[in-house]
């Protein structure tokens, strides 16, 4: 019965992960967005939305390690009238959310806490200032930007981010 099991679940895996890699994107340097990445529906009066989000994940060679991905929901992200200016401010956000993932990895990428349950307090508590901050960021990205309709400060925001994601290391873990 073991034999049987375990090839059933090694491909129940495979499925879900293959699955999941229909639904989202990881945030690569080499993979930009798409248009037909945005494939939700429009729930708002905006002209875009992107869901780009932090996922808090386990190192599976050492579990005393969290790590972010950032991490881009396909089903959950939509466009109304899609065009190039656009979809480079969209690109932005994505960019913003891989920002903070490298912030928080670079700070907790090596177990240096007595207890797990210390750890997992100082990571909980950084991860939710992370988020704080970077929504702020975001919020102020769309407000400075006028959602891409003001261009100087559209390509200003670009040079920052550029700097910002250059500037961080990406820790790979897996």
């Amino acid at each position: 019965m073991f034999r049987t099991i375990v090839p059933i679940l090694i491909c129940f895996l495979c499925f879900t992960s293959f699955m999941l890699e229909g639904r989202f994107i990881r945030w690569s340097a080499t993979r930009p967005l798409l248009w037909s990445d945005f494939q939700g529906q429009p729930t708002t009066d905006d002209g875009a939305v992107t869901y780009a989000f932090l996922d808090r994940k386990l190192y599976k060679k050492n579990p005393r390690i969290t790590y972010l991905k950032a991490i881009f929901g396909k089903e959950q992200s939509w466009v109304r009238i899609p065009d190039s200016l656009g979809l480079i401010h969209e690109q932005g956000h994505f960019d913003i959310v891989e920002m903070y993932a490298r912030k928080f990895n670079n700070k907790f990428s090596v177990p240096y806490l007595d207890t797990k349950e210390d750890r997992v307090s100082l990571e909980t508590k950084q991860f939710d200032e992370l988020c704080k901050e970077m929504d702020e960021v975001q919020a102020n990205y769309d407000g400075e930007t006028q959602g891409y309709l003001n261009q100087q400060e559209q390509e200003r925001w670009n040079k920052w981010i550029k700097k910002q994601l250059d500037s961080i290391p990406k820790i790979e873990f897996d």
